[in-house]
C-alpha cells in the first residue's frame, strides 16, 4: 500500500513536475478537475461510438461534449505545470529539475543522479525526497539490483563506483548534521542515533525515507560511516508487527527490552540501575529507597511524597500505592531519556523493511547481525584495519617510506574525524568497505616541472598517488614525516577535499 501510493506520486511527478503529496490544496483541486474531465471525455467518446450507427445526431452531440471536456483537462495540465514550477522548492532552491538534465531519473534499472555536489549537504532533505520515488520504482522493477550513476555537474569525473560513494556519503552526512533532524552523537563510537519527536511528522517521514535508502544500498553500496551500530541492533530486534504499528502503542515492558538492547549495543551502563529497578516487580526496602531517591533527584517524584527536600520514606514504605507512583516516576524518567532514540530507530526500521520485503533470497528479518550489517552498509573506521589496507607493490624506497609514515600516522596520531576525512578523499566514502584495499601508485614526474608533494587520488579504484622522489616544491616539501603528513592534511582533510576524481 505504501509502495502503491509512492508509485502514483512518482507518476504525477514525472508528468506534472510535482508529487501528489507535495501539491497544495489549489493544485489538488485543479488535479481533480483535470482527472474528472479526462474520464468524462473518455466516457463521452465511448458512448458516442456506441450510438453512432442508430443515433448519429445524438452521437455527434455527445462526441462534441467529450471534445469540450478535453479543453479544461488540457488547461488543468498547464496550470499544474506552471504552479509546480513557481511553488516547488526543488526547482527554485536547488536547481533540481526532475527527469531532465539536472535531477534524478530511472533508466534501464539504473538511477541516474545529476546534481551539483555542494548542494547535497546544503539541502539534503530535498535530495532525499528526490531519490526516494526512484528507489521505490526501481526496487519494484529490479529488486536485487541497486545501482546508481552519479554525475557531479560543473565538475569532471565519471562514476565507476567512487562518485556513488561520494554522493551517498555527502547525502547522509548532510542529513545527520541537519538542524531539522535531531541526531545525537554516542560518546563510545562518535557516531549518531536519531532522536524523534512524536509530533514532528516531517522529521518522522525523513527517518522513514532514510531507512529506505539504507536498506536499498545494502549490501552493495556504502553510505559512509555515520550511524552507531546500536541503531541496527534495535531495528532487527523489532518484529514486523511492531514495525507496522505505532511506536506509542508498544507496551512499556517491551520498551524495557528494547532499551536493554540499545544500551548494551552502545556500551552504556548509565541507566543500568534504573532499568534494573523497573524490571524488578517486587522491591525490597533498599530498592524502594533507591527508586524514590532517583525519582526525587530527577524531579519525577510526586510532590506529596516529598518532605523537607527529601523523599518521604515513611509514607512511601507504608503504601504499595505510593510505591507504584514512584515506579511511574521512574518510567517517566526512562521515557524522557530513551523513547526519542527508540522512536527514531523505529521509523528508520519501518523504511528499511519496506525495501527488505521487496527483495528475494534475503535473510529473515531479525536474523541480521547488527555489527556485520553496519560494516557492510557503512564501512569500517578501524584504524588498524585501514592502515593494513594500504598496499604498495612497487620497489621505490621513497614511496615505501611515505607509506610507512602514513600508516603510522593513521594508527597512532590521527583522530577519528581525520581518518574518516582521509578515507573520503581516497575512496569517496567515510567508511572502508570490508576486504577493500587502498593501492599506492607512483605519481608521474616531469623533469621540467618541480615535483609536487601533494598526493593525488582516483576514488573509483581507491588509488593514492605519491611522489616517487622528495619534493622541494615552492615552500612545501615532503622530506620528513612531519612535512609529508602536513601535505596530506592540506589536500585530504576538510571541506576543500570533498570532491575526488574518478
Amino acid at each position: 500500500m505504501i509502495c502503491s501510493s509512492h508509485l502514483c506520486s512518482s507518476a504525477t511527478q514525472r508528468v506534472l513536475g510535482v508529487s501528489y503529496q507535495e501539491m497544495d490544496e489549489a493544485q489538488k483541486m485543479i488535479f481533480a478537475i483535470g482527472i474528472i474531465c479526462v474520464i468524462g471525455a473518455i466516457v463521452c467518446l465511448a458512448v458516442a461510438a456506441g450510438l453512432k450507427g442508430n443515433y448519429p445526431t445524438l452521437a455527434t452531440i455527445i462526441s462534441v461534449g467529450g471534445g469540450v471536456l478535453t479543453v479544461p483537462a488540457v488547461v488543468s495540465y498547464f496550470l499544474l505545470r506552471a504552479r509546480a514550477r513557481s511553488n516547488n522548492p526543488r526547482v527554485l532552491g536547488t536547481r533540481i529539475h526532475f527527469n531532465q538534465s539536472i535531477g534524478y531519473s530511472l533508466s534501464g534499472g539504473l538511477i541516474n543522479v545529476n546534481v551539483v555536489k555542494r548542494e547535497i549537504k546544503a539541502q539534503p532533505l530535498v535530495h532525499l525526497r528526490e531519490l526516494n520515488p526512484e528507489i521505490l520504482v526501481q526496487v519494484n522493477l529490479y529488486p536485487a539490483a541497486p545501482a546508481l550513476d552519479v554525475t557531479f555537474l560543473e565538475q569532471s569525473g565519471s562514476d565507476s563506483g567512487g562518485l556513488s560513494k561520494d554522493y551517498l556519503d555527502d547525502l547522509f552526512q548532510g542529513l545527520v548534521q541537519s538542524e531539522q533532524l535531531r541526531f545525537d552523537t554516542i560518546e563510545s563510537s562518535s557516531l549518531v542515533v536519531p532522536k524523534a519527536e512524536p509530533e514532528d511528522g516531517e522529521m518522522l517521514d525523513a527517518y522513514l525515507q532514510m531507512g529506505r535508502v539504507m536498506m536499498w544500498c545494502y549490501p552493495t553500496l556504502l553510505i559512509g560511516s555515520h550511524f552507531d551500530p546500536s541503531v541496527f541492533s534495535v531495528a532487527f530486534d523489532l518484529t514486523v508487527e511492531e514495525l507496522y504499528g505505532p511506536f506509542e502503542e508498544l507496551e512499556f515492558e517491551r520498551k524495557l527490552e528494547l532499551y536493554r538492547v540499545l544500551l548494551a549495543a552502545q556500551n552504556d551502563a548509565t541507566h543500568d540501575e534504573l532499568l534494573a529497578l523497573l524490571e524488578n516487580t517486587e522491591w525490597d526496602a533498599d530498592e524502594i529507597q533507591a527508586a524514590a531517591t532517583r525519582a526525587y533527584y530527577s524531579n519525577c517524584l510526586p510532590a506529596d511524597l516529598v518532605e523537607s527536600e527529601a523523599p518521604n520514606m515513611a509514607k512511601i514504605l507504608g503504601s504499595s500505592e505510593n510505591q507504584l507512583r514512584v515506579r511511574e516516576g521512574l518510567k517517566e524518567i526512562t521515557r524522557a531519556f530513551l523513547d526519542p532514540q527508540l522512536r527514531g530507530i523505529h521509523m528508520l526500521a519501518c523504511g528499511m523493511h519496506t525495501i527488505f520485503e521487496k527483495r528475494e533470497d534475503q535473510e529473515e528479518w531479525g536474523s541480521y547481525e547488527a555489527l556485520e550489517f553496519s560494516a557492510r552498509l557503512q564501512g569500517s573506521v578501524d584504524k588498524e584495519l585501514i592502515a593494513a589496507s594500504i598496499v604498495y607493490d612497487g620497489g621505490n624506497e621513497e614511496i615505501q617510506k611515505k607509506v610507512g609514515w602514513l600508516q603510522e600516522w593513521i594508527r597512532e596520531e590521527a583522530t577519528d574525524i581525520e581518518v574518516k576525512q582521509l578515507l573520503k578523499f581516497i575512496t569517496g566514502s567515510t567508511g572502508l568497505e570490508l576486504d577493500e584495499e587502498i593501492s599506492i601508485a607512483e605519481q608521474y614526474v616531469d623533469d621540467d616541472i618541480p615535483v609536487r608533494p601533494f598526493p593525488k587520488v582516483h576514488s573509483c579504484n581507491n588509488q593514492l598517488e605519491l611522489a616517487p622522489i622528495p619534493s622541494a616544491y615552492e615552500s612545501m616539501n615532503d622530506f620528513s614525516k612531519e612535512n609529508f603528513i602536513e601535505c596530506v592534511k592540506l589536500v585530504a582533510l576538510g571541506e576543500g577535499a570533498g570532491y575526488t576524481e574518478s
